[in-house]
């Protein structure tokens, strides 16, 4: 419960350094990108996407009890803005990774690392490819879980795994640039936060609760690149917890 709590906390350091002077300028291009990929897609999901996620939801209700469909409601609009959230963090990545780069970059100096500088063609290609997997992702899981939501009955467990599976990919996927550095930290902080699993849930869950949250959501992506860098500097000095395996 603690390394979830502190995975969870690493989070909200992120989110209060951005309003830190030497920082702001580089959380901006982040959050103008973010907006706009979070209008795209919550515009077509609407178009598109509310229809169907309804009806699998409410479809398996018998007629007599079709008066307590409301009662979804809540369900129908957490499971909009998560799947929103699946699809428009992978979207706001594509379009700035090279910002997201920068913002990670400032963070980890701003808490004594030495970072190599970037800006060259193969850090532009590595930003564009974990863009791409991000998204390749995100419409993946969105598909698979969209489909199991028009199943009648089944659809009651989309949104579960809609958590589950965001949580896992929004804290591996924003550890991606801490982790893409010096290869002695990489590999001591991927050891602890793989022996350490409630870092990277806390991590995960408490920045996909933010990416699905109105307004705060704007804020998701560089507040989840700064924590990212936090969680990456916490885990590789935090002592080695043995395995369940390993006992």
């Amino acid at each position: 419960m603690k390394d979830f709590v502190l995975g969870a906390s690493c989070l909200l350091r992120g989110l209060a350094r951005l309003r830190e002077p030497e920082l702001r300028r580089h959380a901006l291009a982040p959050l103008l990108l973010s907006a706009l990929a979070l209008a795209a897609v919550l515009g077509g999901g609407l178009l598109l996407g509310l229809g169907p996620l309804w009806e699998g939801l409410t479809g398996w209700l018998p007629d007599w009890l079709d008066w307590s469909a409301w009662l979804l409601v809540p369900l129908a609009l957490m499971a909009l803005l998560v799947v929103a959230a699946f699809l428009w963090v992978p979207l706001a990545h594509l379009l700035a990774g090279p910002f997201n780069d920068a913002l990670a970059a400032a963070v980890a100096r701003r808490l004594g690392h030495a970072v190599p500088q970037g800006g060259g063609w193969r850090e532009a290609l590595l930003d564009l490819l974990r863009g791409l997997r991000l998204a390749t992702l995100g419409l993946a899981g969105a598909a698979a879980l969209g489909l199991l939501a028009l199943v009648p009955g089944l659809g009651l467990l989309a949104p579960v795994g809609w958590v589950v599976l965001g949580a896992w990919v929004m804290a591996w996927e924003h550890l991606a640039y801490p982790l893409a550095w010096a290869p002695e930290a990489r590999e001591r902080a991927q050891e602890r936060l793989r022996r350490r699993r409630a870092l990277r849930w806390g991590f995960g869950l408490a920045a996909l609760a933010l990416a699905s949250f109105p307004v705060l959501n704007l804020l998701a992506v560089p507040a989840a690149v700064a924590g990212a860098v936090e969680l990456w500097h916490r885990a590789a000095a935090l002592p080695t917890r043995p395995s369940r395996n390993a006992r």
